[in-house]
């Protein structure tokens, strides 16, 4: 992980991208992005995704700044920033990559590099570049790591009507990811994938797999595993595994004109682990666009197994077995996410690379924060609005 030092500096130099450019005009350009978001959750008691009952300007909102420095034509250094008023995401250093060019189809990566899980994958931060607010989290959880240590290699082979895209990647990290609203500490040994995407005329496919080793640390799991172990639930404890391999499917299909567009993605994560469950997620939009108003529905969820560990620790002897047998429940559900969201919202755009959103969305399932340990799942209404900027 980059010292806090080294942290600093970069993202200093960013800030800093119009003074370097203007010195350096031949071989450093550079970009930006921004969004202040708002949001509200109106329903007492609950969290979901950062946002409660008071208005709150976390966790969306961010400015990120990108530059690339050219040695000559084939190849550049590429480096972006990302500063956030989240409490549960960091201002750091999202890529920093040396990218060489071959030729005209084939492209190599080296250094800290976009994990490309996503349709949206290279835009995630980058709220300008989608209908949403809020990407949808059923979908684009924030367990899922969006960096990784390593290589890509590109292919992008010339067609007269059809453009086609091959990328495979491996690598390693250590990061810190967030399970509903806590912070897990995840150790990725490997990863590596293969991601095609494909385009003919109004349509875009996309196809990727991935699979990675990896071992977390979550808060209180290994004091659940001891005191299990204490009490003679060793069987138990043993279930509580906090290591081991996953693997994870993607598949995504668009259509847009000039009007109308509607895209969907779907996703299917499998893992050794019996803490986590596997899950299956997806999304649905569709919208019309008015110049410069556009206006969209959406529908998103996912659908996690039956958690494969029992809890057979018993309730109704002791307030000490109660006690435990709560903390395990709230581990395990803390790794079981069943939610789905209907949105509905509108954009404007206006003529200086600036949109204007609204969003409504109604959550029901159990991805939520309670005040109270007996309550697992709820509903409530998120209302969301933001102004999203390039430059």
């Amino acid at each position: 992980m980059f010292s806090h030092y080294a942290k600093s500096l970069f993202i200093a130099s960013l800030l800093l991208c119009p003074s370097l450019a203007q010195a350096q005009e031949s071989g450093f350009e550079w970009s930006g992005f921004g969004r202040v978001v708002a949001g509200y959750l109106a329903e007492d008691g609950m969290v979901y995704s950062g946002y409660d009952d008071e208005l709150s300007f976390k966790p969306n909102s961010l400015l990120g700044l990108q530059g690339e420095w050219q040695f000559d034509s084939k190849l550049s250094l590429v480096g972006q920033a990302v500063l956030t008023a989240s409490d549960q995401r960091d201002s750091d250093i999202e890529w920093l990559y040396l990218n060489y060019r071959l030729n005209d189809h084939w492209q190599v990566k080296l250094g800290q590099l976009n994990t490309p899980f996503f349709s949206y994958s290279d835009v995630q931060d980058v709220g300008y570049a989608y209908h949403w607010v809020q990407l949808p989290i059923e979908t684009y959880p924030e367990f899922l790591f969006k960096k990784f240590r390593g290589a890509s290699i590109r292919f992008t082979p010339a067609f007269e009507r059809i453009a086609f895209d091959l990328e495979t990647y491996f690598g390693s990290m250590n990061d810190t990811a967030s399970v509903k609203g806590s912070k897990v500490d995840i150790d990725l040994s490997k990863v590596y994938g293969v991601i095609a995407k494909l385009s003919y005329d109004k349509y875009r496919l996309s196809a990727s797999y991935h699979k990675g080793e990896f071992s977390y640390d979550v808060l209180g799991l290994n004091e659940i595993q001891n005191v299990l172990t204490g009490i003679g639930f060793s069987d138990l404890a043993s279930q509580f595994m906090s290591a081991g391999s996953g693997e994870y499917y993607q598949l995504g299909l668009s259509y847009d004109d000039l009007n109308f567009f509607a895209r969907s993605e779907i996703t299917y994560t499998t893992q050794s682990i019996s803490t986590i469950s596997d899950y299956l997620s997806y999304y649905l939009i569709a919208g019309y666009i008015f110049d410069p108003l556009s206006v969209y529905v959406s529908f998103a969820e996912r659908v996690s197994d039956h958690n494969r560990i029992v809890n057979t620790v018993p309730k109704g002897f002791t307030p000490q077995l109660d006690e435990l047998s709560i903390g395990v429940d709230a581990v395990l559900n803390s790794f079981s996410i069943n939610n789905h969201t209907f949105s509905f919202g509108a954009r404007f755009d206006t003529n200086s690379n600036v949109a204007f959103k609204v969003e409504v969305k109604k959550v029901k399932g159990n991805d939520f924060q309670f005040d109270s340990p007996l309550v697992t799942k709820g509903s409530a209404v998120l209302l969301l609005t933001s102004v999203e900027w390039v430059f």
